[in-house]
């Protein structure tokens, strides 16, 4: 029995670190909440439920059946966008919301993780009254109207997921057009324009040839040419007086779109080390049963 445990505990090991779970599921959470079977229905038919359920720390803004119907009439690929909207990838618990009183703060969602958003509509801003009471979500991008209050929180596991129900759908301007924007061209330095860089137009307080007598310049004095045996190579010529040497422009370093903090660690990672620390127990034990 000894040497049967000896041998299966170390494939019990590779399992467990092989196939972490998350510690909830979005689904199973809103099936125990009949007011939210069309929010919950629209994440299923969208299949961001595998998207949801991978993050380590999460909130959702769940809208009620009888508030949603500004979502119904969309589009799958928009309405997938919107539903995108209202992940939250920061865990906000009704603690964490009166703890960030009299403030303004914006927070990533899983639409802006997609890589199509554009114009900030990937973000939310969340205000917050003196109080504490009066809680607004809405849409960062320019130009979006509709805004959505805080009702109340439906349930939470600290730190992993909170679900919030808001008043109304927040849709950020623009999301209908949302297409994923084309990667830029690789950055090439090009040098600045010198100062005393020739213009393709002639200068405006330059006389013109046409008009600017012509002037008969001394000939050129008579230098000895060189023999080949003394003959030197030619100097370098330096630049003119006031000439600007072009100089290519650094490239700079551009962050990357901003991103919500991933929070705490989350309660896979605590049952991954559990499971680990476990297993290298149980393995003592066994080793210590067969001396014996």
């Amino acid at each position: 029995m000894a040497n049967f445990l000896a041998l299966s505990l170390p494939f019990i090991l590779v399992s467990l670190l092989s196939n972490p779970t998350t510690g909830f599921n979005i689904t199973e959470i809103l099936s125990d909440y009949s007011d939210f079977s069309t929010f919950n229905s629209y994440l299923t038919q969208s299949q961001i439920v595998s998207d949801i359920n991978s993050q380590g720390t999460i909130t959702v803004l769940a809208v009620s059946n009888s508030n949603i119907s500004s979502m119904s009439d969309r589009s799958a690929d928009v309405l997938k966008k919107i539903l995108e909207v209202h992940i939250l990838l920061d865990y906000y618990g009704p603690e964490k919301l009166k703890s960030i009183a009299n403030s303004s703060v914006q927070t990533t969602t899983l639409f802006q993780r997609s890589g199509v958003a554009i114009n900030q509509q990937g973000f939310i801003n969340i205000t917050i009254s003196s109080t504490g009471d009066d809680i607004t979500f809405r849409s960062s991008a320019p130009g979006s109207s509709s805004s959505s209050t805080f009702i109340k929180s439906v349930t939470s596991q600290p730190y992993n997921i909170s679900v919030l129900q808001i008043s109304a759908p927040i849709i950020p301007a623009g999301i209908d057009n949302s297409t994923a924007s084309p990667s830029p061209p690789p950055f090439s330095p090009s040098p600045s324009p010198s100062a005393s860089s020739p213009s393709a137009s002639p200068s405006a307080s330059s006389p013109s040839p046409a008009t600017q007598p012509p002037q008969s310049s001394p000939p050129p004095a008579k230098t000895p040419s060189p023999s080949p045996l003394t003959a030197s190579p030619p100097s370098p010529v330096a630049p003119a007086p006031g000439t600007v040497s072009p100089t290519p422009t650094p490239e700079k370093s551009v962050p990357a779109p901003g991103g919500a903090d991933d929070g705490e660690k989350s309660g896979a990672g605590a049952i991954r080390v559990c499971a680990v620390l476990i297993a290298i127990v149980a393995v003592i034990v066994v080793g210590v049963v067969t001396v014996f």
